[in-house]
């Protein structure tokens, strides 16, 4: 049915749908646009053909059997370009919340954040694994302050844990930057109550 389905779309909604794969979970309109290149007409003609599924929060999201279909038409996109955009576009979203919640913590925020904690996490990852190691330093602030806000500290360490080991595996890694994964690290371990693992970070 999906491989149907995707044979009616013209090409320009082919390649919108494979691009939207990046997605896990929900999306806004304007993540989708510029992520994916896909403007509200055609998102909306992707959900008349039941390939995209619009909530009744005017977010979107992918059935995670179309997702994987969509993931698999590689052929369609310059996937590396939607990661970069990907990468781009929820670094950009983490320093806006960043900034934020620092200036003033509401639960509109707060329910912001958790909405849309593993896109930001995906952000990081993917500029990461692209060696854009210049613009974690800046993020981190912000990062900080989402995880700190949304209690998901576990989640947190987690994450700089992938960050390091990424950051590393490309050799050369900035003593600055891993200095200040520490910093926000030991941060985290002091909130889980570790201490003496925050003090064995905070000292490296």
């Amino acid at each position: 049915v999906l491989a149907y389905s995707w044979t009616l779309l013209p090409p320009a909604e082919q390649s919108t749908l494979a691009a939207l794969s990046v997605f896990r979970g929900s999306f806004s309109p304007e993540a989708a646009q510029a992520v994916a290149g896909a403007p509200l007409g055609v998102l909306l003609r992707l959900v008349n053909q039941s390939l995209v599924r619009r909530q009744d929060d005017g977010r979107f999201d992918l059935h995670d059997l179309v997702r994987q279909f969509a993931d698999r038409q590689v052929s369609m996109i310059d996937r590396e370009a939607v990661r970069s955009r990907f990468g781009a576009y929820f670094l950009g979203e983490l320093q806006r919340l960043g900034r934020a919640v620092r200036l003033a913590i509401t639960a509109e925020t707060v329910a912001e954040v958790r909405r849309e904690i593993g896109h930001l996490l995906a952000g990081l990852d993917h500029e990461a694994s692209a060696g854009r190691f210049d613009r974690l330093g800046p993020a981190l602030l912000s990062f900080h302050a989402v995880i700190e806000i949304a209690g998901l500290f576990k989640v947190g360490l987690a994450q700089v844990d992938a960050l390091v080991a990424a950051v590393q595996a490309r050799g050369g890694a900035d003593p600055i930057l891993l200095g200040q994964f520490d910093a926000v690290r030991a941060h985290f371990h002091v909130k889980l109550g570790a201490d003496g693992l925050a003090a064995q970070h905070a000292r490296s």
